[in-house]
């Protein structure tokens, strides 16, 4: 990496429900590390949300 540490996000809601969040998340860095394209699913917890699942997906 050159030291650059800028990363841009989408977040965009694939789907909810009153217990479930899937997120499709995408980031983008601008530094020489791999981009990144997740799916979570977060659920509602007692003590908050928390990450159910997270799928690894390929562009």
């Amino acid at each position: 990496m050159n030291g650059n540490n800028e990363v841009d996000t989408v977040v965009e809601v694939a789907a909810s429900t009153a217990h479930s969040i899937w997120a499709d998340i995408t980031w983008t860095y601008h530094g020489g590390a791999p981009d990144e394209w997740n799916m979570y699913q977060l659920v509602r917890t007692d003590e908050g949300g928390k990450i159910a699942v997270l799928t690894p997906l390929e562009y």
